[in-house]
């Protein structure tokens, strides 16, 4: 709810800075009061927020480029620091062989967590590795027939 609630403020935001003819001093301190709305209304730590914020507001600013591209670099200023926000490149999975190892996938509805489950399920059996997959998601009705469907497809109990 949360998350769906941010991304839907995130983009308005956006979307309010990208229908603008030209993006000035005054325009980018609305977008960031909007950004740090947003943010703080999402529970993100205050400091958080104004250090996420400042970075780009004092990017913006003081980049020379034409105001009719400054939009664009301002949005992907505002992704790039988000995914720093959110620890930067993605952790490699590590499966030390001869030990049970767990991977756990949470994400919101219709991600794509079960299908994923399949798929690593048949990669690893692949790799050699004894797989098995179970799922915990009791909301959803159709969770548990689908992994069972998909574990069947690729021999995984």
């Amino acid at each position: 709810m949360v998350l769906s609630e941010l991304g839907r403020k995130l983009d308005t935001a956006i979307r309010k800075i990208r229908r603008l003819p030209i993006v000035d001093k005054d325009a980018i301190n609305a977008f960031i009061q909007d950004l740090q709305r947003a943010l703080l209304g999402a529970d993100v730590k205050v400091e958080l927020v104004f250090e996420l914020t400042e970075k780009i507001k004092k990017e913006a600013t003081n980049t020379k480029l034409q105001k009719a591209r400054r939009k664009d670099f301002i949005i992907k200023l505002v992704h790039d620091e988000l995914i720093n926000l959110l620890g930067g490149k993605p952790a490699p999975i590590r499966i030390k062989p001869g030990k049970k190892n767990i991977i756990l996938l949470v994400g919101i509805q219709g991600s794509g967590k079960t299908t994923t489950i399949g798929k690593l399920a048949k990669y690893y059996k692949s790799k050699g590795f004894k797989v098995a997959a179970l799922t915990t998601d009791t909301w959803r009705p159709g969770a548990y027939e689908q992994l069972v469907q998909l574990s069947e497809q690729v021999g995984v109990k």
